[in-house]
């Protein structure tokens, strides 16, 4: 998780947007990752969540 944006990083395009904007991606990276899915089927992007997602827990499973 080193390239997270920083919680000023999020919060201020956001709060300006309010009103101007109906949705907003802050940070480049997420840019390129929703740009990146864009053409991945729906059971592909699960598969991708299920591997992001089971990175981020697996110091959890560990206890169980």
């Amino acid at each position: 998780m080193g390239k997270a944006l920083t919680p000023d990083q999020v919060a201020i395009p956001i709060l300006k947007s309010i009103g101007k904007k109906n949705v907003l991606y802050p940070g480049g990276l997420t840019k390129l990752l929703l740009f990146g899915l864009r053409s991945v089927p729906r059971w592909g992007k699960v598969k991708i969540m299920n591997l992001v997602m089971g990175g981020m827990t697996k110091h959890q499973k560990e206890y169980v």
